[in-house]
Formats: structure tokens, sequence, C-alpha cells
């Protein structure tokens, strides 16, 4: 398993919870360097630059390992997005709202809702892909708008 993220310290956070987790079900956690990649997991992937991103994905080449993207999102952009939105069969999505969460209070989210104002809320706590309002046009307009039957003026 390899594990990204923004910053070293979050993803030695994960690798922590991980090896906890791993322990309790008495599976051993040696540490080993390794070759190849059998799970690529890039948490808060919404954050993550595409450049990392891109530079990740061959090191699944050998194993056919599989990759998880982890998040919360961050406005409709990015290869997070993407994925999300557009990538095909073989992708599965998971999504929990906090909403859901039977750990987290409904006076809590109400709080925040207020608080942080609905956009944010609803992506942050909700999992929506929200625009950010600094386009003319909503994404979603313009992805309706596009149409690949039709052929190019000009290459």
């Amino acid at each position: 398993m390899l594990v990204a993220s923004p910053s070293g310290r979050q993803s030695g956070e994960l690798v922590m919870k991980a090896e906890a987790m791993l322990g309790v079900m008495g599976i051993s956690t040696g540490r080993c360097c390794c070759r190849t990649v059998s799970l690529l997991l890039i948490d808060e992937a919404a954050q993550v630059e595409e450049a990392m991103y891109l530079a990740l994905r061959p090191m699944l080449a050998v194993s056919n390992g599989d990759l998880w993207l982890m998040s919360t999102p961050f406005g409709k952009q990015g290869f997070f997005y993407e994925r999300w939105a557009h990538g095909g069969p073989g992708c599965r999505r998971f999504s929990v709202k906090a909403t859901e969460c039977p750990r987290i209070g409904a006076e809590f989210l109400e709080e925040e809702r207020r608080e942080l104002g609905a956009a944010f809320f609803g992506q942050e706590y909700m999992g929506e892909f929200v625009d950010n309002g600094s386009a003319v046009f909503r994404r979603d307009l313009v992805e309706a708008a596009l149409d690949d039957d039709v052929e190019p003026l000009w290459e």
C-alpha cells in the first residue's frame, strides 16, 4: 500500500490508523520497501496537485493495482472531480453524507450550515461538487452544451 496526501503528516496519520486497524485484526504490519504497489490510496485527493496524481499512477502498472481516491469535493475541477463525474464503468463511487454518520449530531450540522453557508456546507459535509461562482457559465451548463458528434471547423 502506498499512501499519498497533500502533506507528509497527513499520510503518516493515515498509515498509523491503518496499522492500528490491521493490528486489531491480527494482520502483521511489517514495513518493507517494495517494487510494486498493489494499492495506491490518495487521501484528500481533491487537494492533491494533478502533477502528483499523474506521477503516482504509473506505480500501478506492474501490479495492475487498485487506485483509491478519498476526499471531500473541492469544486467542479481537477482529476478528483473528473474521475467522480466521468470515471467510467470501472470506477466505483461511495459517498457518505455527514447526516448519515451517527457520530455527528444534528445540532452541530445545523450550526455548521448557518456558519459556513449552504455551498460550503454542501461541499464539506454533504459531498456535493459545487461551482465556486467565479465562472460566467456553470460547469454543468457547459458540459450539457458539448456534443461529440459535431465536427470541428479546423484542427
